[in-house]
């Protein structure tokens, strides 16, 4: 297998070290905010924090589309973009230097010399290579507005100044900006639509990358239009107010000494020194017309920031799973489940419900340790399986390349759908880490026709050729290995959950 790009690594793995020694200070965490306070999912939570207003969350009559592929995830944006006329805002992890967005990236400048409003959230640890920032230093010379990039990396300083305690060196260094957002003309409602899901900005995400599965990643979009949209637009503005409230340099000003020294004032790399192949991949994505199918709908958009101590979605993800009555199909790349989402499954079998959960295999994903956790848990869910229940539950593990030999990498898919009726789609990962510490927004939404593509899109990833149906004996043994070490790693693993 080829070895896994530095770039794909969590932050988890730069800051484990210090989690030994957390370890025999803190407490668990799963009840518990980054405070050590009671979680609660209180809509009024932001108060200790006066000047940035809570995000909402209300019922609107609106759109949906379903985006059936990778490719169509590009060409919608490069779509969309066609059609902005007043207003731009992208919202991602990272947001790399290659092809795909160096494409977006030379649209969003063309609609700034007509006179449309860019912005740019990403976040700031993620995007931290000088090939990255070459490109952003050309986006905000011409004008876009970028948050999460500030020059001589004093994003980091900012998170930096933040630290009190040891604690909040683990925590607040480890919290992330998780969301993926792509909205246009927000404040038009008429107007107004917009992409949201698990693509990143990035060639992984755009199936363009040829000859290197590992960077070829499989995931879920879904596009909106209509009233949503200008939920999504308050909760991208008030992460764009954030970070103005904090910011430490003018990203439009001089030149600091650090960007001289890495030579980042010669520009990114020009579109004649890409992969031509790769160009020529997306602009024939680009070209082809979608005729997006769409539905009108109730949508809900959720957001959960626990930075000021929210926690929203995860409190609708049981009340789905509780709402269930025959049917619940799970794909979520990162299935860490703790014990409340564990208990929801499980009465649901009880219930009748037939539940069936996607997600990676160990060598497949960038933190092969993060499997051996959700696998720790993975008794206990199959535990609902015995006698006397009346539905049944069953785990599926995503091969891709490194079992079958195929094209693709990852599953990065986050989305659910019960009974063919009701879906939920956007960043969030089933594990501590969204719930705790990342910045996540989904979507909800009730419609037959787009629950029964997603749930059509599920059980096409689940044949034999795609992915292992996993054993009650392998679950027992993944839950308590034979070996001292093994035993004493998911000591350590389901103690630090939260970071992974």
């Amino acid at each position: 297998m080829k070895p896994i790009q530095l770039r794909h690594l969590k932050l988890s793995t730069i800051l484990l070290p210090f989690a030994c020694f957390i370890m025999a200070c803190g407490s668990a965490v799963e009840s518990r905010d980054l405070t050590g306070k009671p979680l609660s999912s209180s809509t009024d939570s932001v108060a200790d924090s006066p000047t940035i207003q809570p995000a909402p969350s209300h019922n609107f009559t609106s759109e949906v589309a379903y985006l059936e592929d990778e490719p169509a995830f590009f060409a919608a944006r490069m779509q969309m973009l066609d059609k902005a006329t007043k207003s731009v805002r992208i919202q991602s992890l990272i947001f790399y230097s290659d092809e795909s967005s160096k494409l977006i990236s030379n649209k969003l400048l063309a609609l700034v010399e007509r006179g449309v409003e860019v912005d740019i959230i990403i976040d700031p640890v993620f995007n931290r290579n000088v090939k990255e920032h070459k490109l952003f230093l050309e986006l905000v010379s011409k004008g876009v507005r970028l948050w999460g990039y500030e020059k001589l990396y004093s994003a980091w300083i900012h998170q930096a100044l933040q630290i009190r305690t040891l604690q909040d060196m683990f925590m607040t260094l480890n919290m992330r900006y998780h969301e993926k957002l792509f909205i246009i003309d927000g404040e038009l409602p008429q107007k107004a639509q917009a992409i949201i899901g698990g693509a990143n900005m990035a060639n992984d995400y755009f199936a363009v990358v040829e000859g290197d599965p590992m960077n070829r990643f499989v995931d879920r979009d879904v596009a909106v239009r209509g009233s949503v949209v200008a939920d999504l637009t308050k909760a991208f503005d008030a992460t764009k107010d954030e970070f103005a409230q904090r910011r430490l340099t003018d990203p439009n000003g001089a030149q600091p000494l650090l960007d001289l020294i890495l030579d980042i004032q010669d520009g990114p790399i020009p579109l004649s020194d890409m992969n031509q192949s790769y160009l020529n991949t997306l602009a024939g994505y680009a070209a082809k017309p979608l005729n997006l199918n769409w539905q009108p709908v109730n949508v809900q958009f959720i957001q959960s920031r626990p930075r000021f101590k929210e926690d929203k979605i995860f409190p609708e993800v049981v009340k789905l799973i509780n709402s269930a009555k025959a049917e619940i199909l799970i794909a979520n790349a990162y299935f860490v489940p703790e014990k409340a989402l564990v208990d929801a499954l499980a009465n649901a079998v009880k219930r009748g419900v037939k539940v069936k959960i996607l997600t990676n295999t160990r060598d497949i994903i960038e933190i092969p340790i993060l499997v051996d956790l959700g696998r720790s848990k993975f008794k206990a869910i199959l535990d609902a399986n015995s006698a006397g229940s009346a539905g049944n539950v069953e785990i599926y593990e995503w091969g891709g390349f490194v079992v079958f030999s195929n094209e693709f990498g990852q599953n990065h898919s986050k989305y659910m759908v019960v009974d063919r009726q009701t879906v939920m789609i956007g960043s969030y990962n089933f594990d501590l880490r969204s719930r705790l510490l990342n910045s996540e927004s989904v979507v909800v939404f009730s419609d037959v026709m787009s629950a029964n593509q997603y749930a059509a899109e599920f059980y096409g990833h689940i044949v034999p050729s795609l992915s292992t149906l996993l054993t009650y004996e392998e679950a027992e043994a993944y839950n308590n290995p034979d070996s001292v070490f093994e035993r004493f790693k998911l000591r350590l693993l389901n103690r630090f959950a939260i970071i992974f």
